[in-house]
């Protein structure tokens, strides 16, 4: 069974449809990357795909079941969202933070039973992967872009869903941190988990990708496994920007935006 199964589904926002039309079933161990220009509909779509928000028309199917029929915490255990920005109304301490992705799984609803020793230690090797340790103690209003990317990642670790759904995460990040954020949730495909991620970075999408979803600005979308998407053709179509690739010593291609001749 497929851990999520789109049927049609058309998303709209204000009149302007977004998503048209789009099926899709997402596997354990697929890694599909979404690529479009701002504003056609990418962030809307993971944002429906988690029940953020209601579709237009058509169904999301949550292990065969409608989502909308599961329980919150349900849910929650089975798709999970890293948001594009983060909002802190209140001074929380990061480990308070990134222990608040433990919800789901707190034996009692108030959460006030000890966590099962599963999740205190997925809570703990968070805090080592995202290297927060030495930031524990600090309020999270206080923290560079790239600090905070990094607690919302350890959140959605402890939380530890199915689905990854993940908006721009390497956002704000240094190149080191770009990488150490992203290898536990590509290991966690490798263990039955999938993993979906908004970017813009099609070098990224090289090395990540096993899919690859084209989001069109009329809200057409193409879909298919990465050996078929990520050519010169439909990136083009999709950016209307001249692209080429080449590789380097290891054989590895890299994108690059193909400079215009002067006139």
């Amino acid at each position: 069974m497929s851990l999520l199964t789109v049927d049609r589904l058309t998303v709209e926002v204000a009149g302007r449809t977004l998503i048209r039309n789009l099926s899709l079933a997402i596997e354990p161990g697929q890694r599909w990357c979404l690529l479009g220009n701002n504003g056609a509909g990418k962030t809307r779509l993971l944002e429906t795909l988690v029940g953020l928000h209601a579709p237009a028309s058509g169904r999301i199917l949550l292990e065969g079941r409608p989502l909308a029929e599961w329980p919150g915490h349900e849910r929650a255990r089975r798709i999970g969202l890293m948001p594009q920005h983060e909002e802190d109304p209140f001074p929380l301490p990061v480990a308070e933070a990134v222990a608040q992705g433990a919800h789901p799984w707190h034996p009692d609803p108030l959460g006030l039973a000890p966590l099962p020793s599963a999740v205190r230690e997925r809570l703990d090797h968070a805090m080592q992967r995202m290297e927060l340790e030495g930031l524990a103690g600090r309020n999270l209003q206080t923290l560079s872009g790239g600090e905070r990317r990094r607690v919302t990642a350890a959140m959605l670790l402890v939380q530890s869903p199915r689905i990854f759904l993940l908006d721009e995460p390497t956002n704000h990040l240094d190149l080191r941190h770009r990488e150490r954020l992203l290898a536990p949730f590509v290991q966690a495909t490798q263990e039955g988990h999938a993993l979906v991620v908004v970017t813009h970075d099609l070098n990224l999408a090289e090395q990540l990708a096993t899919h690859v979803l084209l989001v069109h600005d009329d809200g057409i979308c193409e879909r298919g496994p990465r050996s078929e998407l990520l050519r010169e053709v439909p990136l083009q179509r999709l950016f209307e920007t001249r692209l080429a690739v080449c590789r380097n010593a290891r054989g590895e291609r890299i994108w690059y935006v193909q400079a215009r001749p002067t006139p």
